[in-house]
Parts: C-alpha cells; sequence; structure tokens
C-alpha cells in the first residue's frame, strides 16, 4: 500500500495540527517556547492520515533534529525538554531549568558480566529493601563471588552515588522520563527503564555548550578510567547518531566503593586509552592505542629528564663554558626531535622511567605465571627485548620499554631510531599477531600508569 506526502500547505487548512495523542501537548509546549518544530502528513490509498512531528533543539551552534513518535512524547511531557541543549554527538543534555548534565552510558563491551547496579555503594530507591546474598560465578567473576554483596533489582529504581566533590552532585541511575523518550529514537525501541544507565551531574551553572561538554568530557573520562581501574571494565558516553559493541575481558572484582576521582586526567589520553580498550579482537590497534597513550606523554616526561639531566651537567663545578667537549654534552643531552627531546626509544625510556616504578613492574608480570613466562624467556615473538627479572643492573622499565619499542617498530613497521634490522612487519591475522596478549597487557599496564603521572587536580 503506498502513501502520499503533503506539504503543510496543501493539508486542510489549519492553525495546529491535531495528532490525537500526547504529540499535541509536545507541539503546545514547543511553539509556547519558541522552539522549532515542523509537522507534515500522509495519506495511504485508503485515505488515513498519518501525521509527523519532528523539534529542533540547540546543540551547540547546531540543531538536534529529533522525530517524535507518541510514545516518546509521553515521555517528554514529564521532562523540561524546553531547557535542554544538546552536547556535541553525544546522547546527551544540559537540563538548563534543572542545571543537570544528563548522558546515556554503555559499556564499552558487550559480554560484559557486571553492570553500574552490581558495584559496592549501589542502593535500591523503592520497592522491597535489597536482599543480602552472594553472587554466583555464573553472575561475576570469582574475585566477587567470594564476597557479600546488596543485590539490587534491576527491575526497580536504582542509584550508584558518587562521592568526592564538593560542587557537583554525581550519580549513575536509570535514565529520567525524558531521557526515555530520547532512547526510543536513538534505538528505535522501548526502553530499557531501570536496565539502562545514565550519568548524572547536578548543580551544573553552565550556560554555554561548549563548557559543558567540557565537563562531561573531562568528569566521565575520568570517572570510567577509574571504573577500569578498579573494577576491570570500561564504559562509555553513548552517541546519538553511532556506537559499535566490542567484546570485553573478564572483569575482575573489588570491594571499593567508587568515588569521584580527586584528579583530572587528560582528555586526548583518555580517549586514546577507551579506544585501545574498545579494540578488543584486534591486537594490532590495541597495542598501538595504548602505545600512543604513552606517546602523548613524551613531551612531559622527557623534557623533564632532560631538564634534569642538563642541570646535573651545568651545576657540576668542574663544568667549563669555555671548554668545546662539555659544551658537545650539553648539546647531546638538549638535542631534540619535534616530539620531544631525543629519539623516541630513549623518550620512552625516560617517559617509564618517569610514571612507573620498578618494584610495580615486577609485581604485574609475576601476578599472572603466563605472562611472566612470555615476557621473559622469549621463544614466541621474534626479534623483541626479553625481560631479564634478575638483572640488576638494567632497570625493568628500560627493558620493558625495549621490549615495547620492539614491537611497536615490528607494527608499524620502521627501523628508525632503533628498529631491529630485518624484523618482518607483524601483520594482521598472523600468528605472531595473535601471542601479542600480553604485551597488550603490558603497553596497557604502562599506559594506565602514564595517564595517573600525567593527571592534575581536578576542578569539580
Amino acid at each position: 500500500m503506498t502513501e502520499q506526502e503533503i506539504s503543510r500547505g496543501d493539508a486542510p487548512a489549519r492553525e495546529e495540527p491535531h495528532f490525537g495523542d500526547a504529540r499535541d501537548g509536545v507541539w503546545s509546549r514547543a511553539m509556547a517556547a519558541g522552539i522549532e518544530a515542523d509537522w507534515s502528513e500522509r495519506f495511504r490509498e485508503n485515505g488515513e492520515s498519518i501525521k509527523n512531528l519532528t523539534l529542533h533543539l540547540p546543540n551547540g551552534r547546531e540543531k538536534r533534529r529529533l522525530p517524535i513518535v507518541p510514545r516518546s512524547a509521553a515521555d517528554f511531557l514529564q521532562g523540561n525538554f524546553e531547557s535542554w541543549t544538546f552536547l556535541s554527538e553525544y546522547l546527551a543534555f544540559l537540563d538548563r531549568k534543572d542545571q543537570v548534565i544528563e548522558a546515556f552510558v554503555r559499556p564499552a563491551a558487550s559480554g560484559m558480566r557486571w553492570l553500574p547496579q552490581d558495584l559496592p555503594g549501589a542502593v535500591q530507591t523503592s520497592g522491597d529493601p535489597p536482599v543480602t546474598e552472594v553472587d554466583s560465578p555464573e553472575e561475576f567473576s570469582a574475585e566477587l563471588a567470594n564476597r557479600p554483596t546488596m543485590h539490587i533489582d534491576s527491575d526497580k529504581p536504582w542509584k550508584l552515588p558518587i562521592e568526592g566533590s564538593t560542587i557537583y552532585e554525581v550519580e549513575l541511575s536509570p535514565p529520567s522520563p525524558g531521557m526515555q523518550g530520547l532512547e526510543i529514537i536513538r534505538y528505535r525501541r522501548p526502553p530499557s527503564l531501570n536496565r539502562s544507565t545514565t550519568l548524572k551531574i547536578r548543580n551544573v551553572k553552565l550556560e554555554r555548550h561548549d563548557d559543558a561538554v567540557t565537563l562531561l568530557e573531562s568528569l566521565s573520562g575520568a570517572l570510567f578510567f577509574e571504573v577500569d581501574l578498579l573494577y576491570g571494565g570500561l564504559f562509555q558516553l553513548v552517541r546519538f547518531d553511532r556506537d559499535v559493541p566490542i567484546w570485553s575481558r573478564q572483569p575482575k572484582g573489588t570491594t571499593t566503593k567508587l568515588r569521584l576521582p580527586k584528579v583530572q586526567y587528560a582528555q586526548e589520553a583518555t580517549a586514546l586509552y577507551e579506544y585501545g580498550r574498545t579494540a578488543v579482537g584486534t591486537p594490532l590497534l590495541e597495542f598501538q592505542a595504548f602505545y600512543q597513550v604513552i606517546e602523548y606523554f613524551f613531551p612531559l616526561f622527557s623534557r623533564a629528564e632532560t631538564l634534569r639531566r642538563l642541570r646535573r651537567q651545568l651545576s657540576d663545578p668542574r663544568f667549563d663554558l669555555h671548554d668545546e667537549s662539555h659544551l658537545n654534552q650539553v648539546l647531546a643531552i638538549a638535542s631534540q626531535s619535534p616530539r620531544g627531546f631525543g629519539g623516541e626509544r630513549e623518550q620512552l625510556k625516560d617517559t617509564l622511567d618517569a610514571v612507573v616504578e620498578d618494584s610495580e613492574l615486577r609485581e604485574f608480570i609475576k601476578a599472572d605465571e603466563d605472562r611472566e613466562k612470555f615476557l621473559t624467556e622469549g621463544k614466541k615473538i621474534k626479534d623483541v627485548t626479553v625481560i631479564n627479572l634478575l638483572d640488576a643492573g638494567n632497570r625493568l622499565s628500560r627493558q620493558a620499554a625495549d621490549r615495547v619499542y620492539d614491537i611497536r617498530c615490528r607494527v608499524v613497521h620502521t627501523k628508525e631510531d632503533g628498529g631491529k634490522s630485518g624484523a618482518k612487519m607483524i601483520v594482521p591475522g598472523s600468528r605472531e599477531s595473535k601471542l601479542l596478549q600480553h604485551d597488550i597487557e603490558l603497553v596497557q599496564f604502562l599506559a594506565q600508569k602514564a595517564i595517573i603521572a600525567g593527571s592534575r587536580r581536578a576542578p569539580w
């Protein structure tokens, strides 16, 4: 059966549309608030009329186009959509009336076997009180299975308050009615109610779109990074138009209650880290993303190491300004590349020296018997440095830097700055690419340390 669309000018003359459902209320409120809205009418061959309503809400310098269906309209009427400003590409808005940012959140990986309501500190907000029970191994990892938890019924309202800010009230909880309406539009299905999750930041006294986006990205980036550190699973903001599920590793358990981070992490670095965490199944991309996290901090930490060396050289009472050999030593120390000081391998060594202690690195390597065997025996991946835990004269951070850089050169197939001659490129799908898991875990650990070392005091 065909349909014919007619414009408003061709429709029967009337000042206002009549939808016969909740969209009438949305239209009236939009007109009263001066919000851009339009409607159209289609006729089936049998003469049946089908009306469509579209809102155009502010999104920075652009507009977010929202096709309103009857079910989403009913949810919109319970929210302050007249006060919404959408935030960049995210399924998120700033409600200027209630001074709250609400952003749709999802696990960065399909296959994650726990959700925010399973974390320590989550509480039921209505319905029957939570029941204390021991989680079954079928539901969570073995670590989580060995501790008692408060079971949250995901079919009833819940929230996970996140303490730690003197400015904002932050929580993870089910979406508000207005966000449920957006969930219908985004996913073209009924909302999952209490099983969906949004990040809410209250007491937001911001008016500018860009300022609100910066707050959302910086706070969520820091929070989700620490969720991954504490619980072994990453969350991410949902984009309005696209988000692709990937697979996750087994989550780890902890009884630590989630708090708002005390520090702010470099947004570019956490974005690269998130990319690495969501690239599971593509080991070369995964490795390269974590390497780029460390590389991001080269200018900061290699510069600090170079300044330390220069200060030590110039402070030597034997340093002679008129001795060319002494000046050449200073020039050798200060020689720099566009990305920082020294060659890339040396920058990596200086950065790892600054961000991780050998005791931490040793503990990480020995925490997994298979990992220790793989990294210290060197029989699986050719032309890469083997880590020697017994070599007291060679810092572990420097051995790790050599191994990581050797693999990096084989991934991008370059021999510059020390790439081993004759080493073949590791290509996608090859045997060696499938053996990178322990090295990916190593470079991820080092990336975490770099992000933490590069943090600064949080503004919240």
